[in-house]
């Protein structure tokens, strides 16, 4: 169900950033822990499916009374365990079922994984079943609408597919009756260095990689003198309802 992202550059280590453009998505992705936190409270089990090097893992269990965090990585799945240790429970599994008993978790999040799922349905079917009843599924994942051109393959080779808003909401509906999907937008420059990140959306990969690796070298050579890390913080995203004309991610919000 699950592509194996392990080696495909889609991982990201708080202790490697190289430039602006890396260190803004991750925070863009730590801004998707900090809002669950605020969803979820110090009495919930959590379940984290496709959790990488493990940060956001360690972020969310000094907020909750435990979680549990699965990835199809055992090479990622050992950094995370040697980095953040006992307080976090890593578990390797195979990418379709869910080595889990039904109704056990007061909440799940997942984390720019389902663009990565080949089964999205039965994806989000696993999530519903391991989930208690009223509890809360959380997901991200890029928003097709300002990175690819209508009926355009997504350029990221490890990207099953992407999604429109309006396509995320439809695929969670078929399996929750709750459902919300919201944008996480940037700041007007934080918008415009994702954006200027992923264009021209329209030429064909190997052309993208080239462009792209000549606009992070030049973001790596100005990062010692803007300082991006003092610079650019998770207060610079924010929950915007229109997600499809500003979301840099989408934001799925479900309740069983």
């Amino acid at each position: 169900m699950i592509v194996n992202i392990g080696h495909s550059g889609e991982r990201i280590n708080p202790s490697e950033f190289k430039s602006t453009v890396e260190y803004l998505i991750y925070l863009r992705h730590l801004f998707a822990y900090e809002h669950a936190t605020e969803v979820f409270s110090k009495e919930d089990i959590i379940l984290e499916i496709g959790c990488g090097e493990g940060y956001g893992t360690s972020f969310i269990s000094k907020k909750v009374k435990m979680i549990v965090s699965l990835d199809v990585d055992l090479k990622t799945l050992k950094k995370a365990k040697e980095k953040y240790g006992p307080s976090c429970n890593f578990i390797l599994y195979n990418g379709t079922d869910l080595p889990i008993k039904s109704n056990k978790f007061d909440g799940v999040i997942s984390f720019q994984v389902i663009e990565h799922v080949q089964d999205d349905s039965k994806y989000i079917l696993e999530v519903y079943r391991v989930l208690k009843k009223c509890s809360v599924f959380l997901c991200t994942t890029p928003n097709r609408a300002y990175r690819l051109e209508p009926d355009q393959k997504p350029w990221n080779p490890f990207h099953i597919r992407e999604y429109y808003a309006k396509e995320l909401e439809r695929i969670l509906r078929n399996i929750f009756c709750e459902v919300k999907v919201v944008g996480i937008r940037g700041s007007d420059e934080v918008q415009a260095i994702e954006i200027k990140r992923v264009k021209p959306r329209g030429i064909h990969l190997k052309i993208y990689e080239k462009i792209s690796s000549i606009v992070a070298n030049n973001s790596r050579g100005k990062s010692k003198s803007d300082n991006f890390g003092e610079k650019y913080f998770t207060r610079d995203f924010y929950i915007t309802d229109d997600a499809n004309e500003e979301g840099l991610d989408l934001l799925g919000i479900c309740r069983k």
